[in-house]
């Protein structure tokens, strides 16, 4: 689905993707499992989409990332669908909003 999402975004001329998740965002580990001694589980508010590759991130089909990083880019938000107000921030790409942009952010 991740893939479709990309080719329809293309397709239709759209500039972002919104991915709803049960996590807040894309992390440096997969939240849900237990993490390594000494390792500390990080969020990121922005990472360009050949860097999520090159560090394999699985929130999104890697392929899929790579083919949004083409021009025109196409970023992704990614978001806790499960927590009222925040496809609100990701929407409004609001500071401080729990929400991690796969791409760049955009200039205000």
């Amino acid at each position: 689905t991740d893939a479709a999402a990309v080719l329809t975004a293309r397709e239709i001329g759209a500039q972002r993707i919104l991915k709803a998740t049960k996590v807040h965002g894309v992390y440096n580990s997969d939240p849900n499992k237990k993490l390594r001694k000494g390792k500390r589980l990080r969020m990121y508010k922005t990472i360009p989409h050949m860097q999520l590759v090159r560090k394999k991130l699985g929130i999104f089909d890697l392929d899929a990332v790579a083919k949004a990083a083409t021009r025109p880019k196409i970023n992704i938000l990614v978001f806790n669908g499960f927590r009222q107000g925040h496809l609100l921030a990701a929407l409004q790409e609001k500071s401080g909003g729990s929400y991690t942009i796969i791409g760049e952010k955009r200039k205000s």
